[in-house]
């Protein structure tokens, strides 16, 4: 009997790498999401806060003058439930589709190096499945922890405006449809626009306003530091909790195309280098900036990419044009695995308990409950276009 398991504690750290979480031991890469699990999906996921005082410092008459005990203001502990959206996993695959991928690998000549003497093909088999499930899970959750929206999504084409215009239909509409919880960039613009994030717009339509030209991009990237708040101005920057950019792929590439045509221009420099060694990171004025491709990924799938003459030459980029400016760990992602029956157990592998009728069938079962909750909202800038089709 073929049977594996990929525990919860397990999936939900691999599931958790590509969404950016933040590991402060770690220090892994543009770390936006603090991950938060819970034992039961009966039960909400809870965030915690531990709040400085204002101020402590209370003047005394001399050390035995206990008159200032107490007087300033204590630090507090804020606990935040919110709620996710519970996702099915569960499917299967049949005795004859198993028999045409175990008869290709066994074929294969790496398996007959690695299994000279020959070996049982069901091990193959959950690697194969776990390796599958793996990554489309994986690439669901990053949709559906960025960019999923409660309630209705437009998927008409051309519908919608940035951070969620559509350019066509796509392919994983159902993905979009139908969520209680909102993703990242949905819970950003709702508090700009109950005026609790600062906003830059990043292409209003005019040649000025575009930051896509590499003539613009530091001035305007430079704008997301002046309207940050004091409080996430006043993070140094080369702390363990130093305030980063993270912009999509065409934004990257403006201001990478800036500092090599209109910096030191030679070998020697920083941004040359980096762009011959396929590097996924540049600074500005002291602040990493990180590439994020999976909103390029995502925007390419609801057609939302184009091209534009921009600068005197042909760029292709997202209409969304997604920016953000804060710190580490600023939103929290809850995350958990579980099967059908909400047991928080992982992804399970097993024959179909029916192998009289199903007779070679294996099926997988699990359920995902996503959540997004941003904790702190003035302790981040958010960017993207108030004019998603007009770029110059």
């Amino acid at each position: 009997m073929m049977v594996g398991k990929l525990p919860a504690a397990e999936g939900v750290s691999l599931f958790t790498e590509a969404l950016f979480t933040y590991d402060p031991l770690l220090g892994n890469k543009a770390p936006i999401f603090k991950p938060v699990t819970r034992v039961s999906n009966r039960v909400p996921f809870v965030a915690v806060f531990v709040d400085k005082s204002s101020y402590n410092a209370t003047p005394v008459a001399g050390i035995c003058d206990r008159s200032g005990f107490g007087q300033g203001n204590t630090e507090g502990i804020r606990k935040m439930e919110f709620g996710a959206q519970l996702y099915d996993y569960s499917g299967g695959m049949c005795y004859d589709d198993l028999m045409v991928v175990c008869d290709a690998w066994e074929n294969s000549t790496i398996y007959r190096l690695q299994n000279p003497m020959g070996a049982f093909a069901g091990n193959m088999l959950l690697q194969l499945v776990f390796g599958l499930k793996y990554q489309t899970m994986l690439d669901d959750i990053v949709r559906i922890g960025w960019y999923s929206k409660a309630g209705a999504f437009a998927v008409a084409t051309g519908a919608g405006t940035a951070p969620f215009y559509i350019g066509s239909v796509p392919n994983r509409a159902n993905i979009m449809l139908g969520n209680t919880q909102s993703g990242f960039w949905e819970l950003a613009k709702n508090n700009v626009t109950a005026t609790l994030t600062p906003y830059v717009d990043v292409n209003n339509g005019t040649v000025a306003g575009n930051i896509l030209n590499p003539a613009n991009v530091y001035s305007i990237l430079q704008k997301f530091v002046d309207t940050a708040s004091p409080e996430l101005r006043g993070v140094e920057k080369g702390g363990a909790n130093a305030p980063f950019f993270m912009v999509d792929n065409a934004v990257f590439e403006a201001l990478r195309q800036f500092y090599i045509f209109n910096g030191v221009n030679t070998h020697n420099d920083l941004a040359w280098q980096m762009q011959q060694m396929a590097v996924d990171t540049l600074m500005f004025n002291g602040y990493k900036v990180y590439r994020d491709n999976n909103a390029d990924k995502f925007d390419t799938e609801i057609g939302a990419k184009t091209t534009s003459t921009i600068g005197g030459k042909s760029v292709t980029h997202s209409r969304n044009c997604r920016v953000v400016f804060t710190v580490p760990g600023a939103a929290f992602l809850g995350l958990d695995l579980a099967t059908p029956s909400g047991d928080t157990v992982g992804l399970i592998v097993a024959p179909a308990a029916d192998q009289v009728k199903n007779a070679g069938e294996i099926n997988w079962k699990m359920m995902t409950s996503v959540g997004v909750f941003i904790g702190e909202p003035k302790m981040m800038v958010v960017g993207y276009p108030s004019v998603a089709t007009t770029w110059q």
